[in-house]
């Protein structure tokens, strides 16, 4: 929302400027505070995803071991004042078990690595579409800020490629794909 609504960066390539349109630009506030915010919601997004991964670690550790933090003090063991809950000592049966789940964990994932190479040889004109409309473009925008080697309006151009990786990828995808190819095919010849 931030960068589509708020404000929307347009950089004037190859110098290090550009100026921006958007709700933010329009009532007068500048670039570098719009940019500033942006950069500021993307990093609380970030770090509220870890900082909910701590929590959720914290709190199911027990505050006796060792990974516990110090500071942190949720703890779990309230639990067993609430009435039934389980907990199992550790038996040959017990660790039996878990190796066993440790044995079907590596078989799914040799599976799902198969299962990877597969979908790799068979999308592989799919992984040219990043390469033709992400990577040489931007290679292009930063060989253009770095040397001034690179016209302005090549570097405009492989900026205005960026967006079209999203339908690129689609398309791709709809064509490599023989159910959606069959599907497609029936809705045109009815």
């Amino acid at each position: 929302v931030s960068i589509d609504v708020l404000f929307e960066p347009i950089p004037l390539f190859p110098a290090y400027c550009g100026y921006c349109v958007g709700f933010l630009c329009q009532l007068g506030v500048p670039l570098q505070y719009s940019l500033a915010a942006a950069v500021f919601l993307l990093a609380n997004v970030g770090v509220a995803i870890v900082v909910c991964c701590l929590y959720r670690h914290q709190t199911i550790l027990l505050s006796t071991s060792s990974f516990k933090l110090k500071t942190f003090y949720p703890d779990i063991s309230w639990i067993r004042r609430r009435g039934t809950y389980v907990a199992y000592n550790r038996t040959p049966v017990i660790v039996g078990i878990f190796i066993f789940l440790v044995a079907v964990i590596i078989m799914a994932v040799m599976a799902i690595g198969l299962m990877f190479l597969h979908l790799v040889y068979t999308l592989q004109r799919q992984l040219g579409m990043p390469l033709i409309l992400l990577i040489i473009p931007a290679l292009t925008m930063l060989s253009g800020l770095i040397t001034d080697a690179v016209p302005f309006e090549i570097c405009l151009s492989a900026y205005l490629m960026l967006p079209f990786h999203p339908i690129g990828h689609n398309l791709v995808l709809l064509v490599v794909t023989p159910a959606y190819r069959r599907f497609i095919w029936e809705c045109v010849t009815g």
